[in-house]
């Protein structure tokens, strides 16, 4: 019983690495998002 409750899943480690996946995901969106951003201005300055 012991060495069950010691061991990591494979279900749970999937579901860890889903979630560092998503986080990682929304990460590049918003630095995506902060790109856009920055670059806006520039592409309505005429110079």
């Amino acid at each position: 019983m012991g060495c069950f409750n010691s061991n990591i899943t494979p279900v749970q480690l999937n579901k860890r690495d889903f979630n560092l996946n998503k986080s990682l995901f929304n990460l590049s969106i918003s630095y995506s998002n902060l790109n856009i951003s920055l670059i806006q201005p520039n592409k309505r300055d005429p110079n």
